[in-house]
């Protein structure tokens, strides 16, 4: 019997926020990416019907770092 193995697409690079580099991975699951900082995940990252990207976390670091997370993923995925 053969066996499908089915792996997560991800991305992964580093994200300086002030002082400090965060280690941030994007992981594509069904309808949106799932946000890790440093392992933890952070947050969610979907389109929206307009085809916007929308964040959903309460993170700060999320928040201010959106703009280099979309331009990461749609620089790899686009």
């Amino acid at each position: 019997m053969m066996e499908m193995v089915i792996q997560d697409i991800s991305l992964g690079f580093g994200l300086g926020a002030k002082s400090t580099l965060i280690y941030c991975e994007a992981i594509m699951r069904h309808n949106y990416f799932e946000i890790l900082f440093n392992s933890v995940p952070t947050g969610k990252m979907f389109m929206d019907e307009n085809m916007d990207w929308r964040l959903k976390s309460r993170s700060l670091n999320a928040q201010l770092l959106f703009d280099e997370i979309i331009w990461r993923v749609e620089s790899k995925y686009a």
